[in-house]
Formats: structure tokens, sequence, C-alpha cells
């Protein structure tokens, strides 16, 4: 049983927290956005028309779904002169935490 000091700490670090987990959580909760991230997780990176054209969708459709994985933190704009293209934002240690958790169940390759 958890004494009334421990349950205080752990309401208080709860109240703490930035909620950036959630927010990428949230994202990865639609399956095209979770396979974007596998897929960008193996290839490193890919614009929008090629993202749009593996998931058989439309060019802005791609795009409002990499906009809000990149929103939420876990991908990265790269632009290539008129082109839009998204890497896997590996400098964040919460997407560094998600690929290895997810690697743990899957064979996906976590950039360096």
């Amino acid at each position: 049983m958890l004494s009334s000091s421990t349950i205080t700490k752990l309401k208080k670090n709860l109240d703490t927290q930035d909620g950036t987990f959630l927010k990428m959580f949230q994202a990865l909760g639609d399956p095209v956005r979770f396979g974007i991230l596998e897929l960008l997780s193996k290839e490193r990176s890919l614009c929008v028309t090629e993202i749009a054209r593996i998931f058989n969708v439309s060019v802005p459709a791609a795009s409002y779904q990499l906009k809000l994985l990149e929103s939420s933190g876990i991908l990265k704009l790269k632009r290539m002169g008129q082109m839009k293209c998204y890497v896997v934002a590996t400098e964040n240690k919460e997407v560094k935490s998600i690929l290895q958790l997810l690697a743990k169940g899957r064979t996906m390759h976590i950039p360096r």
C-alpha cells in the first residue's frame, strides 16, 4: 500500500509532465501515421509525394498527416528546393525512446 507522501509525490510528478509523450502517442494512434514512422525509421528520408504514393493517398492528405507528426515532434521537415521531405527527429530523446520501445516488438531500424 502506498503512503500518502508517496501518492503526493506521484501526483506532483504527473502534474509537472509537459505532455510530450502524450502528444506523440496521440499522433501515432492513427495507422497511417504509425506506418509513416515505421517507414521513415527504415528509409531515413522521404518526400511528401513519395509517401502519398506509398500509402495510396492524395498529396494534401499525406502532407496533413506529416504535419501532425512534425507538430508532435516526431518528424522534422527538410526542404530540398521545392520538395518537402521528412526525417525522424532522432535528436529528440522522447522520439528515441519511442523508437526503442517499438524496436523491441518489431524489426525496426533505429536511425542514429
